[in-house]
């Protein structure tokens, strides 16, 4: 015990505890003291400015990258929000791809689990590293590879809307620094502060910029767009193969882009996955697209299922005028002709079996409702449209633009009875007329016709209160047109009849608008 006590007192600086006695030193430690105040002061409130501005960074994300077609938010984070290893079937591309597949159609057909793991313009680079983020979290057999923007290039826009959203992790880092070296703009920073990218835009904030919580939201249809779901109704003929084969021997010139598709064989290889590359139906695909296709996984021996060319086409019984949005995307028949003859395929060639998986079975009735309306936007008849709109899920607007002078036949008059209109539209006579939900949704309106033949105006709340809605309903001899405006979105008439307005009460989405003319009382398109 002495020498312990010993060592210890020889360890004792004498001149270090006379300095910490006297006044200078005193003062010495009241220095320091205050120095290291100020420093962990200053560190803070830089991370709070850091902070700030980073939460004001993201509300300068564009609108499109969250609130029109797929949302690439709401995309990524239904992704994220899967159980691990839950998925049998991953199908990577662009815009064309999350219109063509629909992962809840092959479940019920196959029983195979997928996701559609795709943004607007997404390029072959931002799907190699999503395919690495996937392979994080999920251990899918097969990988099936939408290729039209190896032919036709990826947007402006491709790397914001399809990186924006994945997490951080070693696999964004890898993918923004690969994107920064090219951008001419922002940086590396850019990522981190998306106000530094998306600085103009400080000025046009909307009020749907504020709304992070319905922005990011999964709508539940595993990565499908059911936004593409009008009827295109023109005419394109499919490439024939024979003038697809007949390369006349010269090899065409490839794009720069195959080095990202040679880097997702490699992965898929080396993860034992299956690569299957298809492209999607689209009148701007030339027979040189084609033939460019056709050379790069012949070359690779990849396994190539191009829609666009006549055999397969034909195969599906695929019509563009009925099957197509737009002339480069399918709409829901489209995509589930595309997507029932990629499960034969998946299960026949591939050897993929049926199971039961919970996530899925609980978005059969989603995907279902989601289908039925994709037919609502595609009806033509008035009484059969009323039909369709018997879900309480439902907010519907009427109102009139214009004078109504088609006759409205008995069986029409009852349907809009049986919704809960009481108001008879044949005695209007030139008047305007509006009819708004007065719950979330379902057959409760409130109504009212104007005294004159000019306008009414109305504005109030639905969906529980979490919306606002303002309309204008026009009568005879207004200089005005009818419209609905709610969080933000814009809805008008492309004429004069009578004018509905369908709403998603829970996915706050506009299922359709339809314009039923005032003379003919045919739909106007």
């Amino acid at each position: 015990m002495k020498n312990a006590a010993g060592r210890k007192r020889r360890r004792e600086n004498p001149f270090l505890r006379r300095l910490a006695g006297s006044p200078a030193g005193q003062g010495l430690v009241r220095v320091t003291r205050g120095q290291t105040a100020k420093a962990a002061s200053a560190i803070v409130t830089i991370l709070a400015v850091l902070l700030v501005i980073r939460v004001l960074s993201a509300w300068t994300v564009p609108v499109w990258f969250r609130g029109e077609k797929n949302s690439p938010a709401a995309v990524s984070n239904g992704f994220y929000g899967l159980p691990r290893d839950s998925v049998d079937v991953l199908f990577l591309g662009g815009s064309r791809a999350e219109a063509a597949y629909i992962p809840q159609v092959l479940y019920n057909e196959r029983g195979i689990t997928s996701y559609t793991l795709c943004a607007g313009d997404q390029g072959l680079r931002e799907n190699y590293y999503w395919l690495q983020e996937a392979l994080r979290f999920q251990g899918p057999k097969a990988v099936v590879l939408e290729a039209g923007s190896l032919v036709r290039g990826a947007g402006p826009d491709a790397a914001r809307r399809g990186l924006t959203y994945m997490r951080w992790s070693r696999v964004k880092w890898e993918a923004v620094r690969a994107v920064s070296g090219e951008e001419e703009e922002g940086g590396l920073l850019s990522w981190l502060f998306p106000g530094l990218w998306f600085h103009g835009r400080w000025q046009i904030l909307s009020e749907e910029d504020f709304r992070p919580a319905d922005a990011v939201r999964p709508d539940g249809l595993m990565g499908w767009s059911s936004q593409y779901s009008d009827r295109w109704g023109l005419p394109c003929a499919p490439a024939q193969d024979n003038e697809v084969a007949a390369d006349g021997g010269t090899a065409l010139p490839e794009p720069e882009d195959t080095v990202w598709l040679d880097r997702i064989a490699d992965l898929c290889r080396e993860k034992g996955m299956h690569l299957v590359v298809t492209a999607a139906p689209a009148d701007d695909l030339t027979i040189e697209d084609h033939r460019l296709l056709r050379q790069i996984c012949e070359e690779r021996e990849l396994r190539l299922f191009d829609f666009g060319t006549a055999s397969l086409y034909s195969r599906i019984g695929y019509d563009y005028a009925e099957d197509q949005a737009d002339g480069q995307h399918a709409n829901a028949a489209g995509a589930r002709k595309l997507t029932s003859y990629m499960g034969l395929v998946l299960t026949q060639d591939y050897g993929l079996v049926s199971h039961t998986a919970a996530r899925w079975e609980e978005g059969r009735a989603l995907t279902d409702q989601v289908l039925r309306e994709t037919r609502l936007r595609q009806t033509e008849d008035l009484q059969t449209f009323l039909d369709n709109l018997t879900t309480d899920r439902y907010a519907v607007f009427f109102m009139t633009d214009g004078p109504l002078s088609f006759p409205l036949s008995d069986e029409a008059q009852r349907r809009l009875l049986t919704l809960g209109i009481r108001t008879d539209l044949t005695a209007l006579d030139g008047r305007a007329w509006y009819a708004v939900p007065a719950e979330a949704a379902g057959r409760v309106f409130t109504e009212r016709t104007a005294d004159g033949q000019t306008e009414l105006e109305a504005e109030g709340l639905f969906r529980a209160r979490r919306s606002r809605y303002t309309l204008r309903s026009t009568g005879e001899g207004s200089p005005v047109g009818a419209q609905l405006t709610f969080d933000g979105i814009v809805c008008e008439p492309p004429g004069h009849g009578l004018f509905i307005t369908v709403i998603d009460a829970q996915r706050r989405t506009v299922v359709t608008e339809a314009l039923f003319s005032s003379e003919t009382g045919e739909r106007v398109r």
